[in-house]
């Protein structure tokens, strides 16, 4: 929206958890240089009035308050917002900054071109399954490592991510993959035995949400077994062919001794 030789840019919408906080990414710049001593305010768009929801002088209306604070530096363009506590009540809301020494009240605009430029707040109770992946394929016997992640709008309180039923082998880690989205990330690295059928990952968000990933693992196993002075090797598939080692080698014998 250019406004009195200033202009911003932010997400048409973005989704966060119920209880989790979110941040709408948001940068803006100066046709001429920043006014001294500017303030960022932010509003909830609706047809009539300029209802704040940040307003570092003045209160905001109830369902955000003490809710709202700015991240970044003003000085250096960033009028980014987070919103701690998401609730329902935030779902479908519009929000947009005001970033003018001049009241907004001040600002006449044709309808629409103020809803246009506003930031959608997506608010949801459903937590989704994190993703797993294995390196490589599982070996009876041998290390293998697994990750698993999820993606979330929090990186102050982020979702506690666990391998069944463990945490990491080491402190998980966080990426940006776009504005206002992080990836979380941990990872296991165990010994594969013939019985591990499959990994599970949790999650679990702020606001209480829970899901559950999980992979197959299709564990391939090795064995060597010394039949008439010969070395010989036996490999299978441990999960398609149900078999165990103990049943293998009852097989190998019988046939051996008919």
């Amino acid at each position: 929206m250019v406004s009195r030789g200033w202009s911003f840019t932010s997400p048409g919408s973005i989704t966060g958890m119920r209880g989790s906080c979110i941040i709408i990414p948001c940068r803006f710049t100066y046709s001429t240089a920043q006014p001294a001593g500017l303030r960022v305010i932010w509003y909830l768009y609706q047809s009539n009035g300029y209802p704040p929801v940040l307003d570092q002088t003045h209160s905001v209306i109830s369902k955000f308050q003490g809710k709202t604070s700015l991240i970044g530096s003003v000085k250096e363009g960033n009028c980014s917002l987070k919103i701690e506590g998401l609730q329902m009540s935030h779902n479908q809301d519009r929000l947009y900054p005001w970033i003018d020494k001049n009241p907004i009240t001040s600002f006449h605009t044709k309808d629409g071109l103020l809803y246009d430029k506003t930031t959608q707040l997506i608010v949801s109770d459903h937590a989704q399954k994190p993703q797993l992946n294995i390196g490589g394929i599982p070996r009876v016997g041998e290390k293998s490592k697994v990750s698993c992640s999820v993606r979330h709008t929090c990186p102050s309180a982020p979702p506690t991510l666990t391998l069944n039923g463990e945490s990491g082998d080491s402190p998980p880690t966080e990426t940006l993959v776009s504005d206002g989205i992080w990836e979380r990330t941990i990872e296991r690295t165990w010994t594969v035995k013939e019985e591990d059928q499959s990994v599970n990952c949790a999650v679990q968000y702020q606001g209480g949400q829970r899901a559950t990933g999980e992979l197959q693992l299709n564990v391939e196993c090795e064995y060597k077994v010394e039949l008439l002075g010969y070395l010989n090797y036996y490999k299978c598939l441990c999960l398609a062919l149900n078999l165990t080692v103990k049943s293998l080698l009852r097989s190998v014998r019988r046939n051996h001794h008919g």
